[in-house]
């Protein structure tokens, strides 16, 4: 007889390079509706650590170095197309990269923006619409 064990959970992806943003963010996402993030402080860590069949949420800043946030997306879409998962991008201003954000959110690669300072309520929202609302 095999015993099959319990679905992993996804967890939300965070990448932003300011360390605290994305602790809070984590944080209000554990304790508001019980879902782990995984952290990354810039593209490059968020492209080592995108791994689909743990990661159910990708949420990422614009404007970061080495890789910035449209960039980091662009590549991950590019190597896992199939199995892709909701994406935001949470930013004050789009700034230099404002045409990069419409055309990915044009083409359905990314689904959305997250305004800074970020609104806790709808940030509750998607994180249950992507992952679930169960506990």
């Amino acid at each position: 007889m095999v015993v099959m064990g319990t679905p992993q959970r996804k967890k939300v992806l965070i990448v932003d390079d300011e360390p605290s943003i994305t602790r809070a963010l984590s944080r209000m996402i554990k304790v508001l509706s019980g879902y782990d993030s995984v952290l990354a402080n810039n593209g490059e860590q968020g492209i080592k650590l995108f791994n689909p069949s743990e990661i159910g949420l990708l949420i990422s800043d614009v404007q970061m170095r080495p890789i910035d946030g449209p960039s980091m997306v662009e590549s991950l879409y590019q190597q896992y197309n199939d199995v892709w998962v909701p994406a935001y991008f949470m930013t004050a201003n789009a700034g230099s990269f404002q045409d990069k954000v419409d055309y990915l959110i044009t083409k359905g690669i990314v689904t959305g923006v997250i305004d800074k300072p970020v609104n806790t309520d709808y940030l509750v929202s998607l994180v249950q619409q992507a992952l679930g609302n169960s506990q």
